[in-house]
């Protein structure tokens, strides 16, 4: 009966302590999850931030090389202005692939993208009235209406401002969502190590 009894502690002990591996295996695997999508996400984030980055700055140089011509009237100046009507669009889709699960940033993506479609029918409207500028007598009071009404009023900075501002609001709430995922993944690992030396010390004392 004594002999039994021992057997059945001795199976009974490795029982839990098998259980225990097994736990402690599944909640590493568990963390090893976690951490490859957290590495996925920084990655996408960090393209995120990457694209917004370039779409920006295409965008600001389409914008110098605008005000370059109309101080100038040298068509140089419209070279980035140029480049930037084709390359623009490409970054605005590589966006939106990038953040097509976050509609929040979609949404301010896409006022991003309003606000220049609106700023490029105003730059259009007001290069090719400089390049007519002395053509025509007409040409020239066509200029100085839109340099009125327009140049003079400050409504193309108004829109790069507002340009800027969602840009700073897109960049803001990624580098928020990297926050948060970073401090999940921390304590994710942190629980882990903890569980890890609570079964560890299980398994001891029962073995």
């Amino acid at each position: 009966r004594s002999v039994l009894k021992l057997s059945s502690q001795i199976l009974l002990a490795f029982s839990i302590v098998l259980l225990l591996s097994i736990v402690d295996s599944y909640t590493n695997y568990t963390l090893s999850v976690k951490v490859k999508r957290n590495t996925e996400f920084l990655n996408r984030s960090e393209e995120i931030i990457r694209n917004s980055g370039r779409l920006h700055k295409a965008i600001i140089e389409m914008q110098s090389g605008f005000r370059g011509f109309l101080l100038t009237s040298d068509t140089n100046f419209l070279d980035k202005y140029d480049e930037g009507i084709l390359n623009v669009p490409g970054f605005f889709a590589k966006q939106r692939e990038l953040i097509v699960e976050n509609k929040p940033q979609l949404l301010i993506l896409e006022d991003i993208y309003k606000l220049h479609l609106q700023w490029i029918d105003y730059s259009d409207s007001l290069i090719d009235a400089r390049k007519k500028l002395t053509a025509s007598e007409a040409y020239s009071q066509m200029y100085n209406r839109l340099f009125e009404t327009k140049l003079k009023k400050l409504i193309g900075k108004k829109m790069n401002d507002d340009i800027t501002a969602k840009f700073l609001e897109f960049d803001r709430s990624e580098y928020q969502l990297r926050s948060v995922r970073s401090d999940r993944l921390i304590a994710s690992i942190e629980r882990t190590h903890t569980f890890s030396f609570i079964f560890l010390t299980l398994t001891f004392i029962i073995g």
